[in-house]
């Protein structure tokens, strides 16, 4: 183990071998135990409704419950910087993981009523799996836990046969700073740097996890022994860096990390999306070519338009890819409509809006088609967000955003459905963004005097992070004010952007630290 550590700080501790080579010593290894093999102090449970029971030999025994949710007994002191070592093995039906850095989320509403005393666990989680025949299995890769899914791209995530079926198997696993590395049975699986998932989860809790089952299935079980741990030397915290694409009267942008613009067309738009192929998607305001608004892609290496639709009323405010030639779009004006149309400009569908028609401008902004296969639409005047079946346009569901009284001008701007089933709203002139369950009661709000400060002014775009951390944008900001910041479930702002001359209408966050967001491009 010794000469293995050693080998570990050559490369990535270089400056530090000689004071860690000194601490891995017999006299003073500073190892711990994590489990202390009698019971589970310095443990709790959280999530789910799983079974941990002591076994002899110093094993935690976890074991399925029919219907349950994903459970994790974790640690009640929360850990860096580390080096982890630990046996397990797994029944070949069930996956299992070990959670490092993890957190919990803020409780939700329905998760108060139930009496959970934790909301969702969540962070970077190495993966327990049986290899599955001859095509192996995913053990030891890292996995974000209810944080964007699999942290390594999917050509890198190759099966292998490292974790011996039915028999224990020794882990090992070293995080310092973005970079994690995990071995199983000697043999190293994951380098991974993630900054992304380092700037959300730099520390956090151990937690051993049994999955989630059908009420049909089991029991089955994971179990752990020998689990030691050392901390090592801190990282400096990562200061967050966002590359993004925006859109607004001033026109289209894309700004790197550095917070520099990188690319700009001289095009006024309401809604802006980055493609696969890296082209741009726009809705663009009525302007030189749009007498009545419309569509265009813009071919980013020449920036010419590629296709374009034009409006045949006053107004497109937003549209959205939702195949491989289908494009949903909200128009505006006499017949305000929700489209689908395909680069030929040909209108495949349409459906009619349930909304107030005196001011165009303000019928309807982000529309967005739900993985449902329904429509979402903020409807400004109307104080209300409205989920549509599009084939008959029939209302399924109805979020209202004045109970603090309509002089407040609580406008639904964007709208997004997140997982699990909750809205996030941003509300333009009321200076504020809600998340409302999916009864409609607000379970999560921010504005200016949450944050202390006057930032927030006119929220029209909003975006959820993987991390749990929201985006706002400050339309009628100028010149050097905030347009753009991130701030935490907590209300910490931890991100500032004051670039660009003119305030952003919508945006799109592409990359964090150099990561690229889970699903970014589309």
């Amino acid at each position: 183990m010794h000469q293995k550590i050693a080998c570990f700080l050559s490369v990535f501790f270089f400056s530090l071998i000689g004071s860690l080579n000194a601490q891995d010593s017999k006299t003073d290894s500073g190892w711990i135990d994590l489990y202390n093999g009698k019971d589970l102090t310095g443990w709790t449970q959280k999530n789910g409704t799983a079974t941990y029971t002591l076994e002899d030999g110093g094993v935690i025994c976890g074991t399925t419950a029919k219907g349950s949710p994903n459970s994790f007994l974790c640690t009640d002191k929360e850990y860096g910087n580390f080096e982890l070592t630990f046996e397990t093995k797994v029944s070949d039906e069930l996956n299992s993981g070990v959670q490092i850095r993890s957190q919990t989320k803020p409780l939700n509403t329905a998760e108060k009523k139930r009496g959970d005393k934790f909301g969702r666990v969540n962070g970077p989680q190495v993966e327990v799996e049986a290899s599955g025949g001859t095509k192996g299995g995913e053990a030891g890769y890292i996995y974000g836990e209810a944080a964007g899914g699999w942290l390594i791209k999917k050509e890198d995530l190759i099966k292998t046969e490292h974790f011996k079926n039915g028999q224990w198997n020794s882990f090992r696993v070293l995080a310092n700073g973005p970079n994690i590395q995990t071995w199983i049975n000697g043999q190293q699986i994951a380098n991974l740097t993630h900054k992304g998932n380092y700037t959300s989860h730099p520390k956090g809790f151990i937690g051993l996890q049994v999955h989630g089952i059908g009420k049909n299935a089991g029991p089955f079980q994971a179990r752990w022994k020998n689990i030691k741990l050392r901390t090592l030397p801190d990282t400096p915290p990562l200061e967050i860096a966002h590359s993004f694409i925006t859109a607004g009267r001033g026109g289209i942008s894309i700004v790197d990390e550095d917070g520099q613009t990188e690319w700009h067309v001289d095009k006024p738009a309401s809604d802006v999306w980055m493609l696969e192929t890296g082209n741009v998607l726009a809705a663009i305001y009525p302007s030189k070519g749009f007498k009545g608004g419309g569509v265009a892609e813009i071919d980013r290496e020449t920036k010419k338009i590629v296709w374009k639709y034009v409006g045949t009323q006053k107004e497109i405010s937003t549209v959205q890819k939702i195949g491989d030639d289908e494009y949903l779009v909200a128009e505006l004006g006499a017949n305000p409509r929700a489209i689908t149309i395909n680069r030929a400009g040909e209108v495949l569908s349409e459906m009619a809006f349930d909304c107030q028609k005196a001011n165009v401008h303000m019928q309807t902004r982000m529309l967005r088609a739900l993985p449902n296969g329904n429509y979402i639409a903020p409807h400004l005047l109307d104080f209300a967000v409205k989920e549509y079946k599009p084939k008959t346009g029939k209302v399924i569901k109805e979020i209202k955003t004045d109970e603090r009284g309509r002089d407040k001008k609580d406008w639904p701007f964007t709208a997004i459905r997140l997982k699990g089933g909750n809205t996030l709203i941003g509300c333009t002139n009321g200076n504020r963004v809600i998340e409302v369950d999916r009864k409609g009661e607000i379970v999560w709000s921010v504005d200016n005097d949450d944050l202390g400060e006057s930032i927030i002014d006119d929220a029209c775009g909003v975006q959820r992070l993987p991390s749990g951390n929201t985006v706002i944008t400050s339309y009628h900001a100028k010149d050097d004010k905030v347009k753009l910041f991130e701030v935490t479930p907590d209300k910490k702002i931890v991100w500032k952007f004051t670039g660009l001359k003119k305030g952003i209408h919508h945006f799109q966050i592409l990359t964090t630290n150099g990561d690229s967001l889970p699903n970014a491009l589309k």
